[in-house]
């Protein structure tokens, strides 16, 4: 909402203590995220250890001007980028009354910070229809009506439990399958990486026990 132009977040008295509606400025609700923030990273401390860990390799991947890929667990490949926009001003010549306007133009570089505030919602939203990909892919020959949105789901009352159980199924197959999926992910960012960059000079390997043998008699 806004309030003599300035921008709100209101929050309904429902999920308050004391049962009237608040509404924080930008500062403020700034500073409840990065209270959620910490409260989250300190009860889930793998949470900024993952968080960490893709910030280092947007890190790479800026550094080599790519965008970051990946390929979900139902086999969509995902090119994500963020382009740096400068802003310029311009006035049509055309009419003498005419007011300069300030546009954006898309530059070659890319915006690592939008990257790191944006990979994560887009990375987990990728996964999240992963699993609806890999479960309508389950579900197709059991003739049972299913309705999603995003990563809810709704059936009808008596096949519920076949739903909740393919869910699960789906759930499963992303994270535990095999060696899991964080795993492939991160050996397929290596061979982006590598793919991108110059080859090392090999270098030639002897046979140490070979060499050590003794040269034959003449």
């Amino acid at each position: 909402n806004w309030i003599l132009k300035e921008r709100f977040v209101k929050i309904p008295r429902s999920a308050t203590y004391s049962g009237n509606e608040i509404s924080l400025n930008g500062t403020q609700f700034g500073n409840l995220c990065k209270i959620i923030y910490f409260v989250l990273t300190k009860e889930l401390p793998s949470l900024r250890l993952i968080t960490d860990y893709f910030n280092s390799m947007i890190d790479i991947f800026v550094k080599l001007n790519l965008p970051i890929t990946w390929v979900t667990p139902s086999g969509l490949k995902i090119s994500y980028t963020n382009i740096k926009f400068e802003s310029t001003r311009i006035k049509a010549n055309l009419l003498l009354t005419s007011k300069t306007t300030t546009i954006k133009l898309p530059t070659d570089s890319i915006d690592k910070l939008q990257m790191k505030r944006s990979f994560m919602p887009n990375f987990i939203h990728s996964l999240d229809a992963a699993n609806v990909h890999l479960l309508l892919s389950n579900i197709s020959n059991l003739n049972i009506p299913v309705y999603t949105v995003h990563d809810c789901f709704a059936a009808t009352p008596n096949n519920m439990f076949t739903l909740e159980k393919l869910v699960k199924e789906a759930f499963i197959n992303i994270y535990f399958k095999d060696e899991g999926y964080l795993l492939k992910l991160h050996k397929h960012f290596v061979d982006t990486i590598i793919s991108a960059t110059d080859p090392i000079d090999s270098i030639t390997t002897i046979d140490v026990k070979t060499e050590l043998l003794p040269l034959p008699k003449t």
